[in-house]
C-alpha cells in the first residue's frame, strides 16, 4: 500500500515536471494586441483656460505591422478638445499587433485615455478660484483683481484677463496699475495698436514711473505717430537720461519730422553711451548729411563703410556728402561702387536709376559728356515714364547736341507736365538751330505765357528778348525774300 502511494506520488512529480518541460519552446496560441509606448501630445490651451479634465475610451484597429489604421471615440470624456487629443494619441501611438499561433493579425484594441491638468495649472486654477472667492468677500481690493488677471494672463486666458481689468479700472478709473496691466493683456496678445490709449493712461496717472514711457514711445514710434511720440520719447529721456534705446528712438522721430541738427544731437549722445554701434555713427552720418553738415558726415560714412565694405546705401551716402562738398571726382569713385554692390545684391531698380542719375550728373560736371549720357540713358531704361529721368536725358542729348533725341524727349515731357515752361524753351532753342522759326516763336511764347503764371522775372525778360530778336530776323528774312 506505501509502495503503492509512493508510485502515484512519484507520478504526480513526474507528471508536473514533465508538462512545462514538454511545453517549454512552444508559442501562446493568441497573445492580444497591446500599446508599446503612448505618444505625447500637449494639452490643448483652450481645455487648461477651462480647467477640463476627463476620460476618453479610444478603439484602435491595429494593423500586421503595428501601425493604427482606425481610430474611434467610443466613450467622451465631455470635451470635444480632450477627445481630439486622445484621438491624436491613439493614431500616433505605437502597438504590437495581435498575434494568433505566432502570425501578426489585424484586431480591435479598446483603451482608456485620461486627460489630466498639468500640476502647474492645476494649481493656478486653484489660486484664481481662491482669488475669486476672496474678491466675493473683498470686492474693494484692487489688488486681487490685479492678481486675478495675472494669473488668467500666465494661463494665456487674455479675454478672461481684459475682463477682469475693464471691471476693476470702473471701480478704481486712476489706478495706473491696472492701466498698464490692461495695456499688458493688449500686448500679449499682439494688439499693439489697442494698448497705445491704456498706455497713454498709465503714463498720464504716474508721469513719474519710468517703467511705461518707453514702452509708449515704442508703440508710437511703431505706429508711425510722430508727433504723439515725441513728447513722450522726450520726458522718457528726462526720466532716464541714460537709456540709449530711448535716445536712438527720439532721433529717429526727429528725423521723420525733419528736425535734423536735434536728431544729430540725439544720436551723438547715444554715441557717447555705446560708441562701438556702427548703426548709431550711420544714423548721425544721414542726420548730418540731410542738416547739410556734408564735410561732418564724410568721416562717419567712411568709417561704417570700413565695417561694411558694400554696403550700397552707405556708398551712395558717401557719394552725395562728397558731390555737395564739391569733390566729383571721389563722389563718381563712391557712385560707382554703390552700383556694383547694388548689382550683387539684385536691389531694385529704381534705386540704381537714382545712383546712375548721380553718376550722369557727375560726368557733365567732369566734362565727360559721354559717359554722362551714358548714365543717364541707363536710369531712363529703368523707369521710362520718370520725368525726372527724362529731363535729365533730354537735357543730356541737348548739351551733347544730340538735338533729335533731345526733342523727342521734350515732347514727352510736355505731355506729361503741359505747363512745364523750361521744356518749351529748349524746344524753341533747337527749333531755332534747326530753322524751324514759327515753331520756335510758338515754344518760346508758351514758355513766355508759364514763366508768366511763374512770375519768373529773369525768365520772362529772357524770352522777351529772344522773341524780339526772332521777330527782326523774320522781317528781314522776309524784307529779303522780297
Amino acid at each position: 500500500m506505501k509502495l503503492l502511494k509512493m508510485k502515484y506520488l512519484f507520478f504526480i512529480i513526474f507528471m508536473l515536471g514533465w508538462v512545462p518541460f514538454h511545453y517549454a519552446g512552444a508559442a501562446p496560441s493568441f497573445v492580444p494586441a497591446r500599446i508599446i509606448k503612448k505618444a505625447r501630445i500637449p494639452y490643448p490651451k483652450k481645455a487648461e483656460m477651462q480647467g477640463k479634465q476627463g476620460v476618453t475610451w479610444v478603439k484602435v484597429k491595429v494593423g500586421i505591422n503595428g501601425k493604427p489604421l482606425k481610430v474611434l471615440v467610443v466613450t467622451s470624456s465631455g470635451s470635444k478638445l480632450l477627445d481630439k487629443r486622445a484621438e491624436e494619441i491613439a493614431a500616433k501611438s505605437l502597438y504590437k499587433p495581435e498575434m494568433k499561433q505566432g502570425v501578426p493579425a489585424a484586431s480591435w484594441l479598446l483603451y482608456s485615455i485620461h486627460s489630466r491638468l498639468p500640476k502647474a495649472v492645476q494649481q493656478a486654477l486653484n489660486q484664481i478660484q481662491t482669488l475669486k472667492e476672496k474678491i466675493a468677500h473683498s470686492p474693494d481690493k484692487w489688488r486681487l483683481y490685479n492678481k486675478l488677471a495675472m494669473f488668467y494672463m500666465a494661463q494665456s486666458n487674455w479675454s478672461k484677463a481684459e475682463e477682469t481689468y475693464q471691471i476693476a479700472l470702473k471701480k478704481w478709473s486712476n489706478n495706473p496699475a491696472l492701466a498698464a496691466g490692461l495695456a499688458r493683456v493688449d500686448l500679449d496678445k499682439g494688439e499693439r495698436i489697442k494698448a497705445i490709449p491704456d498706455l497713454e493712461r498709465a503714463v498720464k496717472l504716474n508721469p513719474t514711473d519710468p517703467t511705461f514711457p518707453p514702452i509708449l514711445a515704442d508703440l508710437l514710434v511703431s505706429a508711425h505717430h510722430f508727433n504723439q511720440a515725441l513728447p513722450v520719447l522726450e520726458k522718457a529721456h528726462l526720466l532716464n537720461p541714460k537709456n540709449v534705446y530711448m535716445l536712438q528712438d527720439l532721433g529717429y522721430v526727429y528725423y521723420q519730422k525733419h528736425e535734423y541738427l536735434k536728431s544729430a544731437s540725439a544720436y551723438r549722445k547715444a554715441l557717447v553711451l555705446k560708441p562701438d554701434d556702427p548703426s548709431l555713427e550711420v544714423n548721425l552720418g544721414n542726420a548730418l548729411l540731410s542738416a547739410g553738415k556734408f564735410k561732418e558726415c564724410i568721416p562717419l560714412f567712411i568709417q561704417a563703410i570700413k565695417l561694411e565694405p558694400e554696403n550700397p546705401n552707405l556708398l551712395y551716402s558717401l557719394g552725395v556728402s562728397y558731390f555737395y562738398e564739391n569733390k566729383p571726382q571721389e563722389a563718381r569713385d563712391s557712385f560707382r561702387k554703390a552700383v556694383l554692390a547694388m548689382k550683387v545684391q539684385h536691389a531694385p531698380s529704381g534705386n540704381l536709376a537714382t545712383v546712375y542719375l548721380e553718376l550722369g550728373i557727375i560726368d557733365f560736371q567732369l566734362k565727360d559728356q559721354k559717359e554722362g549720357v551714358h548714365y543717364l540713358s541707363r536710369a531712363y531704361r529703368l523707369d521710362p515714364e520718370n520725368p525726372l529721368y527724362i529731363k535729365a536725358l533730354a537735357k543730356g542729348y541737348y548739351n551733347t547736341k544730340q538735338y533729335k533725341k533731345a526733342y523727342s524727349l521734350f515732347q514727352k515731357i510736355v505731355k506729361i507736365q503741359p505747363q512745364n515752361a523750361k521744356t518749351y524753351e529748349l524746344m524753341g532753342s533747337i527749333d531755332s538751330v534747326e530753322h524751324h522759326w514759327n515753331q520756335a516763336e510758338k515754344n518760346w511764347k508758351l514758355a513766355l505765357k508759364f514763366y508768366r503764371k511763374e512770375k519768373n522775372k529773369v525768365k520772362i525778360k529772357k524770352i522777351q528778348k529772344t522773341l524780339n530778336r526772332l521777330k527782326r530776323l523774320l522781317k528781314e528774312k522776309q524784307s529779303q525774300g522780297d
